[in-house]
C-alpha cells in the first residue's frame, strides 16, 4: 500500500476530510486489462493441422478400449502431418511431430515403418520424432524437459513442431489416480503449459472407461478441458477395421462417424524365418454402420431417470456433478437433453434432486 493511500485511509478512519492529493503519474502507471470491441476478430480463420478435425495450438483426446486401433490411428495422423499427406480428403498443415511412445516402443516403430512403406515410398519420415519413455506432465521438471526438447528439434530441423502426442495417458500419469480430479487437473495443467509455451497441439491417447466404452476413463475433467475429442471402437463383424466418432469440438462441427479399414504390410523376416508384419489404417474413411444393435434395442429410460442416474454415478466416483458435465454425459449416451432444465425442475419439486449455488446437482437421499 502506498503512503498516499495509507494517509487517505487513516483520515477516513479519524473522520477528518481527506486532503491527500493523488499523483496523476501514479494513476497513469496503474495496470489495466486490454479491451477490444466485442466483434473484433470475427473473421479470423481458425488454424488447423487437419482441417475440420485437428485444430492448431489445442488440447484434445483420442480414446477407446484396448485393441481398438487407437494408437494406429494416432500414428497415422502424426505421419500425415509430418509428411503433409491429405487425410480423409481434408487439407493437412505440414509440420514436425514429436510422438511420446510411453508403451510398446518396438511395436510402435513397426507401425511407423508400416505407414512409411504403405504411403511414403518406404522412405523414412524426416519430420517425425519419438521419445521412447513416459513423460509425466504433472511434473514441472519433465514438462520443462519436453519443452526444451521441442525447441531443440526446431533448431535442428529449422521447422516448427506443431503436434505432440502422448501415448498413452495411463503411462504418462506416473502412478497418479486417473479418477481423482486434482490429479487429472495437474496432468492437464502440464499439457496446457506445453501448448502455451511452444504453440503445439497436444493429442492424448487414452483408454475408454471400464464397462463404458462410450466415455474416456477416469475423471471427467479431461473431457471438460479438451478442445476436441474422438472415440475409437471396433465393429463386431470386422476385425480389420475401426470406427472413428467425433464426440467433441469447440470450434467446428462434429463430423459423422467413419470406418477405416486396416491393411497388412510385410516388414521383414526374423531369425526364425517367420514373416513380421504390421497393420496400416486407410487414409479415407467410409460411412460407418449404424450403432450396435444391442445399444439400439436397449430398454428406453426416461430423461429424468437418466439425469438421476448420471448424477449418482458421478457422486459414487466423487467426481464433479456440475450441470454441464451431466449434460455432456447424457449426450454421450445419445439422450435428448433439450428439456434438461425442465427435467431438473421436476426432480427438484419431487425432492429427488437439488442444485447448489455453483450449479452442481446433488441427489437427495
Amino acid at each position: 500500500m502506498t503512503d498516499a493511500i495509507k494517509e487517505a485511509v487513516a483520515s477516513a478512519m479519524d473522520g477528518k476530510p481527506n486532503t491527500t492529493k493523488v499523483n496523476p503519474e501514479a494513476l497513469a502507471k496503474k495496470k489495466v486489462f486490454d479491451l477490444q470491441l466485442a466483434s473484433d476478430g470475427f473473421n479470423t480463420e481458425l488454424a488447423y493441422l487437419i482441417k475440420g478435425y485437428l485444430p492448431a495450438n489445442a488440447f484434445g483426446v483420442v480414446y477407446g478400449p484396448s485393441k481398438s486401433f487407437k494408437s494406429f490411428h494416432a500414428i497415422s495422423w502424426a505421419a500425415c502431418i509430418a509428411t503433409g499427406t491429405s487425410w480423409n480428403n481434408c487439407k493437412v498443415h505440414k509440420g514436425v511431430v514429436v510422438y511420446v511412445v510411453a508403451e510398446g516402443g518396438a511395436g510402435a516403430s513397426k507401425r511407423f515403418r508400416g505407414w512409411e512403406q504403405h504411403y511414403h515410398g518406404s522412405k523414412q519420415i524426416g519430420d517425425l520424432f519419438t521419445i521412447r519413455q513416459p513423460v509425466f506432465t504433472g511434473d514441472k521438471e519433465q514438462v520443462e524437459m519436453l519443452i526444451n526438447t521441442i525447441h531443440d528439434v526446431e533448431k535442428q530441423t529449422g521447422e516448427k513442431v506443431v503436434l505432440v502426442v502422448l501415448d498413452t495417458l495411463a503411462r504418462c500419469f506416473a502412478g497418479a489416480d486417473e479418477n481423482r480430479t486434482a490429479d487429472m487437473n495437474l496432468f492437464i495443467a502440464g499439457c496446457d503449459q506445453i501448448k502455451a509455451v511452444t504453440g503445439v497441439t497436444v493429442l492424448v491417447v487414452h483408454h475408454a472407461g471400464k464397462g463404458r466404452t462410450d466415455v474416456a476413463r477416469g475423471s471427467s475433467a479431461l473431457s471438460a478441458a479438451a478442445d476436441f475429442e474422438f472415440r475409437i471402437n471396433r465393429p463386431e463383424d470386422d476385425d480389420r477395421a475401426y470406427i472413428l466418432t467425433h464426440t467433441k469440438s469447440k470450434d467446428s462441427e462434429e463430423h459423422r462417424r467413419l470406418m477405416f479399414s486396416m491393411s497388412e504390410r510385410f516388414l521383414f523376416t526374423d531369425s526364425d524365418n517367420d514373416d513380421v508384419c504390421t497393420l496400416v489404417p486407410g487414409l479415407v474413411g467410409s460411412v460407418a454402420p449404424s450403432e450396435d444393435e444391442s445399444v439400439a434395442d436397449a430398454p428406453t429410460i426416461s430423461s429424468t431417470d437418466a439425469i438421476l442416474k448420471a448424477v449418482k454415478v458421478r457422486e459414487q466416483k466423487e467426481q464433479s456433478t456440475y450441470r454441464q458435465l451431466i449434460i455432456d454425459d447424457l449426450k454421450y449416451q445419445k439422450m435428448d437433453v433439450s428439456n434438461f432444465a425442465r427435467d431438473v425442475k421436476k426432480l427438484t419439486r419431487k425432492n429427488l434432486l437439488e442444485q447448489d449455488k455453483q450449479g452442481n446437482l446433488h441427489t437427495i437421499k
